[in-house]
């Protein structure tokens, strides 16, 4: 009975954490282990959750725990690994992979670990070099053969690109997300070496590798709702916190719109810690309801907020963010769906700094076609879809200028690309900081940073470039339903 009672409690704890109920999971984690005190199951499950809440030393620690009681399982090395990875200490995720290539010499994805730490550090050749011999003899996995293929783009060899790529991008055997990886590789390799053609196609290709499924309706009835429920009438009788703190930085803007960029420069500056995508207040977001006794759903549900409410989730999320930025007075959060929120925003956070960042709808929106961005971007697929999407983005921007009591500084990607001196000063001064050189020199800076990286990684280690700007031009036959979408065609 003890076993299946075990047995019952680990799925529990798996689903807990399949839901992201990490508190749940962390609860029944610890149950087991008052009785098994390092069975395996559990501390890895345990882990994940306190990674799962941003509590990345707790992770790492009881990470460390496994491998001192299970030092032959190469699970323990692998994810130390991954998570140092993850935060950037990459010294120490090699020496994890190491440690494992030590029991198991040619441990696949120990070589994938260090291959991709080369890479993210923009050591290229060093990646190539290791994973060479397996691509030449063909025995590379889909993961070396992606990491491998990025590296011969940085290199200008695209036909080798190319070659190793498609070896795996149509393989059934490999999961939809690598093979979506893999041809949107191809298609970065082809669009820079002047073939738009077949670059446009090889991004269809991505997109059909993974397919996914929006629902148009739906999402236009939510900002529908939030306009309703954060209206002018509405916004003037909603109660705000208390606390005036001015240490959170919203950095709200559509995905590939150069959120990267923006929060490198802030935090070049050694008052500023870059939180990257937080989900923190997504997470206060899904269970408002819940917490407000409302059978409505959010944003619906916002209407009974009170000044306790306001207050306890205003002191929540402050919490988390002075944790996580130690002793920074600014913290950025560029999460992507903060565009949709900032009503609540205003709500909780009335000191706080909020940058509108733009791009150019057409090149923005092409870029998010040509990048995976996942399910909860799932118009991602379609680019009539993308513009549509995109409208609704305007409307509810312009409505938040309408109605909020929080000063929006609107940055437009392509001046801050034309004149980085002087948007860069704006930025620090409508932050309340003083100014400092090292803000211009991004690229160089080790930055306070718990971000990890985002598909602009490759792009913030080097000065400002403008190939970015005016993209679109090259794939112009290829845009009509977008274009359309958009009202440009």
């Amino acid at each position: 009975m003890a076993d299946l009672s075990h047995a019952v409690t680990l799925r529990k704890a798996g689903a807990a954490l399949e839901a992201r109920n990490y508190a749940q999971a962390r609860r029944l984690c610890g149950q087991i282990l008052k009785h098994r005190r390092n069975d395996p199951d559990a501390l890895m499950m345990l882990a994940q959750a306190a990674w799962g809440e941003r509590c990345f030393e707790e992770a790492i620690s009881t990470v460390q725990r496994f491998v001192k009681a299970h030092p032959w399982n190469p699970a323990g090395y692998l994810t130390l690994g991954t998570y140092y990875l993850r935060l950037g200490r990459y010294r120490q995720a090699i020496g994890q992979f190491n440690k494992l290539l030590k029991q198991q010499p040619k441990h696949p994805q120990a070589i994938y670990g260090i291959a991709q730490v080369h890479e993210l550090q923009g050591e290229h050749g060093k990646a190539r070099k290791l994973l060479g011999p397996y691509v030449d003899q063909g025995t590379e996995s889909t993961e070396m053969a992606f990491v491998y293929a990025k590296t011969e783009l940085k290199a200008g060899n695209y036909d080798r690109a190319i070659t190793v790529a498609s070896r795996h991008a149509a393989d059934p055997a490999a999961t939809p997300v690598a093979r979506q990886q893999l041809w949107f590789v191809i298609g970065q390799a082809h669009e820079r070496s002047g073939d738009y053609d077949k670059a446009f196609e090889a991004y269809r290709s991505a997109h059909d590798a993974l397919p996914l499924r929006f629902d148009l309706d739906r999402f236009t009835e939510r900002i529908d709702r939030t306009i309703e429920t954060f209206s002018a009438e509405a916004m003037a009788k909603l109660p705000r916190a208390a606390n005036t703190s001015r240490l959170p930085v919203f950095i709200v803007c559509r995905p590939r719109s150069g959120s990267t960029l923006i929060e490198r420069i802030l935090a070049s500056h050694p008052a500023v810690c870059a939180g990257g995508e937080l989900d923190y207040l997504l997470d206060l977001i899904g269970d408002l309801n819940l917490r407000l006794e409302s059978p409505l759903p959010y944003p619906l549900c916002a209407s009974r907020l009170n000044r306790n409410d306001v207050d306890v989730l205003s002191r929540e999320y402050l919490e988390k963010l002075q944790a996580l930025g130690h002793h920074a007075e600014r913290v950025t959060d560029k999460c992507l769906q903060t565009w949709e929120h900032l009503g609540l925003v205003s709500l909780l956070f009335p000191g706080a700094t909020l940058i509108d960042l733009r791009r150019r709808p057409l090149d923005n929106c092409l870029s998010c076609y040509m990048t995976a961005l996942g399910e909860a971007h799932a118009y991602n697929a379609d680019l009539r879809m993308l513009g549509l999407v995109y409208r609704q983005y305007e409307r509810l921007m312009e409505h938040w200028r309408q109605v909020l009591d929080l000063p929006l500084l609107r940055v437009e990607y392509e001046e801050v690309v034309a004149d980085q001196e002087s948007w860069s000063r704006r930025l620090i001064e409508f932050c309340g900081l003083p100014w400092d050189d090292r803000c211009l020199r991004f690229h160089e800076q080790k930055t306070s940073s718990t971000a990890g990286a985002t598909a602009s990684y490759e792009q913030v280690r080097r000065p400002i470039y403008k190939t970015s700007v005016d993209r679109a031009a090259g794939f112009q036959k290829h845009l009509g339903p977008l274009m359309e979408a958009l009202g440009e065609g």
